[in-house]
């Protein structure tokens, strides 16, 4: 782009690697260009306030898994002009790389300097003592001691600085200050697009729909519908590392299911039945998340198994005022419950709205007797992290 700035739309996808080109439009429905480092400068995702800016360098991509390293002792070395998103702007400027192994990289430039990777080693060795075993080697703290050996108050601080986005942002902000860069600015990116695990608080109701089948006694119409309040937590795992659309979303909650029956009193007999279990639930949900824009819908489907840690069946029959049998309408009721989910939502900011079908099979331990309870739930969900 020789310099000028052409604003338009980039098919932007939360990444959590750092892209290796970019589709982009100047206008909806104008036609697709793609670009690649070499041959622009850079671009801004105004929404998110991401600045990527071409950049070449030599970075160790070396994959850090324990299975890697164990396999292989050469270093995986890359030299590209690629995508980097900028952290610090000054005299020195901080910025981001993840690789295709999903490494986070950290290096600097200057006016006189040329971009330099902060360097982290890990490799295994072997120790006759402990057997094999994962070192890692922090070089970068030797490096930014160097890098501020012109600013004392800032280079006593670099034993300090963890390899983080924010630990290394706020050394590089100091160290700008401290050099008298007026202009040094840090940027602050949206958090939520870089967030690999999402981890929440969720709340809502239920509506229970439960149906007695079979051959049994307790099989009769009129069993009363129940609510449920669903308190708990989730956890969504993207499955690319590239774009987060495709995540296994898990959720432990609690529910309840509640129902009641009156029969109709008949030769001076009435029966009167009650039901009340609570439950601790897991989901494993398959979820799709479309990733463009501010708003996100997403569907899902899964399973989820609930474990009854309280659970009353009684049945109460009453001959006359003086003369009332209690007793379990079901001994020994179903504690562990399956069910199938599928729901669709709404996802803005870190706020979810969920709502959800549920079929479960119920609570009865009779071969005779089926009880089926479908639920219709509505969640409002908040990302802790």
């Amino acid at each position: 782009m020789q310099k000028d700035s052409l604003p338009g739309y980039i098919d932007y996808r939360n990444w959590n690697i750092t892209p290796t080109e970019i589709r982009f439009r100047t206008a909806p429905n104008a036609p697709i260009q793609t670009f690649r480092p070499p041959a622009i400068s850079g671009f801004r995702i105004s929404s998110t306030n991401e600045l990527y800016l071409s950049k070449w360098l030599k970075l160790d991509i070396t994959p850090h898994t324990m299975d890697y390293l164990s396999n292989h002792t050469e270093r995986v070395y890359q030299q590209d002009t690629v995508f980097a998103m900028q952290l610090v702007q000054g005299s020195l400027s901080l910025y981001s790389f993840t690789d295709e192994h999903n490494r986070e990289h950290y290096f600097y430039d200057g006016a006189d300097r040329q971009p330099e990777e902060l360097k982290v080693i890990k490799q295994m060795i072997n120790a006759h003592a402990v057997g094999t075993s994962l070192q890692t080697m922090d070089y970068y703290h030797e490096q930014l001691d160097l890098l501020f050996n012109d600013c004392q108050e800032v280079r006593k601080r670099t034993a300090a600085v963890s390899y983080t986005e924010k630990s290394l942002s706020n050394i590089f902000l100091r160290y700008n200050n401290c050099k008298g860069s007026e202009a040094a600015t840090r940027t602050i990116v949206q958090a939520s697009t870089k967030n690999k695990v999402h981890f929440g608080i969720q709340a809502g109701f239920s509506q229970n729909n439960i149906r007695f089948k079979g051959n049994h006694p307790l099989v009769a119409d009129g069993y009363k519908n129940g609510s449920s309040p669903l308190l708990g937590v989730w956890l969504d795992v993207p499955f690319s590392r590239g774009v987060r659309d495709f995540s296994l979303h898990t959720g432990l909650t609690y529910k309840s299911v509640k129902t009641e029956w009156q029969g109709t009193p008949a030769s001076g007999r009435y029966t009167e039945r009650k039901f009340d279990l609570s439950y601790i639930q897991l989901d494993l949900l398959f979820r799709y998340t479309y990733p463009k824009g501010k708003w996100h819908p997403f569907v899902n489907v899964g399973v989820a198994g609930a474990a009854a840690w309280n659970a009353k069946t009684e049945q109460k029959v009453v001959y006359s005022s003086t003369d009332t049998e209690i007793k379990e309408a079901i001994e020994g009721p179903r504690r562990l419950e399956q069910s199938l989910i599928f729901g669709a939502g709404l996802e803005y900011s870190r706020f979810q709205l969920e709502l959800r079908h549920a079929r479960s099979n119920g609570f009865s331990s009779y071969n005779s007797l089926k009880i089926s309870v479908a639920s219709y739930q509505a969640m409002l969900k908040y990302r802790l992290f």
